[in-house]
């Protein structure tokens, strides 16, 4: 798909606070880790757009954008 359209690859790291809330101290490293391992596949960064959902401030306001 990322050879003939644009594609976006996301980590949804906001969505690991709904199982792993008591301790968050890992979430950083876990996403950090699951990017790493989206290379290996086949995901080539220079036609695909990946990122981290918590790095991007307006996937979180996109929400109050509707009313």
């Amino acid at each position: 798909m990322q050879m003939s359209m644009n594609a976006f690859s996301l980590i949804a790291d906001w969505h690991a606070l709904t199982t792993d809330y008591a301790d968050t101290s890992r979430i950083k490293q876990n996403s950090l880790e699951v990017l790493l391992d989206c290379w290996p596949p086949g995901l080539d960064p220079d036609r695909c757009t990946m990122f981290i959902q918590s790095h991007v401030p307006q996937h979180a306001e996109l929400h109050s954008c509707f009313p």
